[in-house]
Protein backbone atom coordinates (compact mmCIF):
# COMPACT_ATOMS: atom_id res chain seq x y z
CA UNK A 1 0.00 0.00 0.00
CA UNK A 2 2.68 2.18 0.90
CA UNK A 3 4.58 2.42 -2.75
CA UNK A 4 1.59 2.44 -4.06
CA UNK A 5 0.30 6.07 -2.24
CA UNK A 6 3.58 7.36 -1.65
CA UNK A 7 6.24 6.04 -4.58
CA UNK A 8 7.97 9.13 -5.68
CA UNK A 9 6.23 11.64 -3.27
CA UNK A 10 8.15 13.76 -0.88
CA UNK A 11 6.61 15.59 2.50
CA UNK A 12 7.96 19.00 3.85
CA UNK A 13 6.32 20.44 7.00
CA UNK A 14 6.32 23.67 8.11
CA UNK A 15 4.21 25.38 10.49
CA UNK A 16 0.58 25.30 9.21
CA UNK A 17 2.35 24.24 5.59
CA UNK A 18 2.53 20.78 4.14
CA UNK A 19 4.04 20.97 0.42
CA UNK A 20 3.92 17.97 -1.73
CA UNK A 21 6.56 17.31 -4.12
CA UNK A 22 6.54 14.80 -6.80
CA UNK A 23 9.55 15.01 -9.45
CA UNK A 24 9.00 18.87 -10.74
CA UNK A 25 5.48 19.43 -9.32
CA UNK A 26 4.50 21.21 -5.64
CA UNK A 27 1.44 21.14 -4.14
CA UNK A 28 1.08 23.72 -1.22
CA UNK A 29 -1.68 22.82 1.64
CA UNK A 30 -2.61 25.15 4.50
CA UNK A 31 -5.03 25.33 7.14
CA UNK A 32 -6.97 27.18 5.05
CA UNK A 33 -7.11 23.74 3.04
CA UNK A 34 -7.10 20.83 5.69
CA UNK A 35 -10.45 19.76 7.56
CA UNK A 36 -9.12 16.90 9.58
CA UNK A 37 -6.23 15.08 10.18
CA UNK A 38 -6.55 11.12 11.04
CA UNK A 39 -3.96 8.99 13.14
CA UNK A 40 -4.34 5.49 12.16
CA UNK A 41 -2.02 3.70 14.65
CA UNK A 42 -1.35 0.37 16.52
CA UNK A 43 -2.82 0.04 19.53
CA UNK A 44 0.73 -0.52 21.68
CA UNK A 45 2.71 2.27 19.74
CA UNK A 46 4.73 4.55 22.31
CA UNK A 47 3.30 1.72 25.36
CA UNK A 48 6.71 -0.46 25.56
CA UNK A 49 4.82 -3.06 25.17
CA UNK A 50 5.46 -2.38 21.15
CA UNK A 51 8.38 -5.03 20.43
CA UNK A 52 7.59 -5.97 16.28
CA UNK A 53 8.65 -3.68 14.18
CA UNK A 54 4.81 -3.63 12.85
CA UNK A 55 4.03 -2.03 16.16
CA UNK A 56 5.38 1.28 15.64
CA UNK A 57 4.33 1.61 12.05
CA UNK A 58 1.62 4.19 11.87
CA UNK A 59 -0.02 6.88 9.17
CA UNK A 60 -1.35 10.00 8.91
CA UNK A 61 -4.41 10.55 6.83
CA UNK A 62 -5.11 14.38 6.10
CA UNK A 63 -8.22 14.83 4.69
CA UNK A 64 -9.01 18.18 2.79
CA UNK A 65 -12.18 20.78 2.60
CA UNK A 66 -12.56 19.67 -1.39
CA UNK A 67 -12.90 15.72 -0.30
CA UNK A 68 -9.97 14.84 -1.25
CA UNK A 69 -6.87 13.41 0.91
CA UNK A 70 -3.27 12.39 1.24
CA UNK A 71 -1.35 9.95 3.43
CA UNK A 72 2.31 10.50 5.00
CA UNK A 73 3.60 7.37 6.50
CA UNK A 74 5.91 6.88 9.98
CA UNK A 75 8.23 5.56 6.88
CA UNK A 76 8.84 9.32 6.40
CA UNK A 77 9.63 10.20 10.18
CA UNK A 78 8.90 7.51 13.22
CA UNK A 79 7.29 11.09 15.01
CA UNK A 80 5.43 12.39 12.35
CA UNK A 81 2.14 12.33 14.51
CA UNK A 82 4.20 14.83 16.76
CA UNK A 83 5.92 16.66 14.04
CA UNK A 84 2.04 17.46 12.71
CA UNK A 85 0.43 18.07 15.82
CA UNK A 86 3.05 20.93 16.51
CA UNK A 87 3.47 22.21 13.17
CA UNK A 88 -0.95 22.09 12.85
CA UNK A 89 -2.35 23.22 15.86
CA UNK A 90 -5.49 24.78 14.88
CA UNK A 91 -6.24 21.52 12.93
CA UNK A 92 -8.60 18.76 14.23
CA UNK A 93 -6.30 16.14 15.21
CA UNK A 94 -8.45 12.02 15.44
CA UNK A 95 -6.04 9.04 16.49
CA UNK A 96 -7.39 6.03 15.76
CA UNK A 97 -5.94 2.85 17.57
CA UNK A 98 -6.00 -0.38 15.04
CA UNK A 99 -4.67 -3.49 15.27
CA UNK A 100 -2.32 -2.70 11.84
CA UNK A 101 -3.11 0.43 10.47
CA UNK A 102 -3.48 -0.11 6.73
CA UNK A 103 -3.76 2.61 4.20
CA UNK A 104 -7.45 2.51 3.29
Amino acid sequence: NYLNVNKGVNYEINKNVILKKRKTEIIKYTNENIEEIRLCINGSKDTGNGTLAFSRYYYAKIKLLDGSCFVITSLYSSKIDKILEENFKDIKIITEKVFYPTIK
